[in-house]
């Protein structure tokens, strides 16, 4: 799949006629190490996002593979440089304080984009005044995002990557593509930074856009490819561990918060993905997480 030539010989040409439908996004990608995959990453919004219409930004955790070197000759790149693994959350804010954009796209260094992924997802983002964040589908992702595939390369994947033209409504989103309004980041604030070095970040900035009382969407015409937890996988890091701490440390946020506010609350195991993990419902303007 790690195949640059393929992704730029793929014929596609960008149907202009819509670039002026599409809000300026900020598209903030966090780097740590991973070099092939960042450009493959990169290289794939260049040839499928509209090219007037969004700005790239790049936060880099103290890479030392030549990710810095790599990064540092791309003209077109807002580059955050960070002399140490400064983690998941507090990299995304450092790239929204710099971002323009009406839209902010948190995206993982490790996705191939699409054609057509940002224009269906800002579509999906402002058909409705109510929805405040969307994502996608994919290859490698909990929370039911994950759709089952056939490709075995770049060619077969981007084929693929056409079939799906369905908007649904969720309670979570998963944080590998996550599109978000500016005027809910403005509401609801940055993320929350002790979610170190990464996990529970968007499920905690997911339940706190449901309590601006804004909508989450998965946008089923959008499939982009995720290799899925490659930073962790390959940097040294224990990510199952790293996933038992921030998961207590969300579980003990939100139990405060729900008995301050005099919310119900019940608590459940996790499934066997450790995200999808509880499910929401109004009752009387208020939640109840069970």
């Amino acid at each position: 799949m790690i195949d640059i030539n393929k992704l730029l010989k793929y014929p596609y040409l960008i149907d202009i006629s819509k670039e002026n439908n599409i809000h300026l996004t900020s598209i903030i990608i966090l780097t740590y190490n991973q070099l092939k995959y960042t450009k493959l990453c990169i290289e794939s919004i260049r040839k499928f996002t509209y090219k007037n219409r969004y700005e790239l930004i790049v936060v880099d955790n103290n890479s030392t593979d030549g990710t810095v070197s790599w990064l540092k000759e791309q003209d077109d790149i807002k580059l955050i440089l960070n002399n140490e693994n400064y983690g998941v959350a507090k990299g995304w804010n450092q790239g929204i304080e710099l971002s323009k954009g009406e839209n902010i796209l948190l995206l993982n260094n490790d996705v191939i984009a699409t054609p057509n992924w940002l224009y269906n997802l800002d579509s999906c983002l402002w058909s409705n005044y109510e929805i405040g964040a969307v994502s996608c589908l994919s290859n490698h992702v909990s929370n039911k995002q994950r759709i089952e595939v056939g490709y075995s390369d770049i060619t077969s994947m981007l084929d693929f990557a056409s079939e799906f033209n369905i908007q649904e409504s969720r309670d979570k989103l998963i944080g590998f593509c996550l599109l978000i309004k500016r005027e809910v980041i403005n509401k609801v604030g940055l993320l929350d930074e002790q979610f170190f070095p990464g996990n529970f970040e968007d499920d905690d900035y997911c339940m706190r856009i449901l309590e601006a009382k804004y909508k989450l969407v998965l946008s089923k015409d959008t499939f982009i490819h995720h290799f899925g937890n490659i930073s962790f996988k390959n940097n040294d890091l224990d990510y199952k561990k790293i996933l038992r701490k921030n998961k207590e440390k969300f579980k003990k946020k939100w139990v405060k918060i729900s008995l301050t506010d005099n919310f119900i609350l019940t608590w459940r195991d996790f499934n066997e993905n450790c995200y999808s993990w509880y499910w929401i419902c109004r009752i009387s303007n208020r939640y109840m997480f069970g």
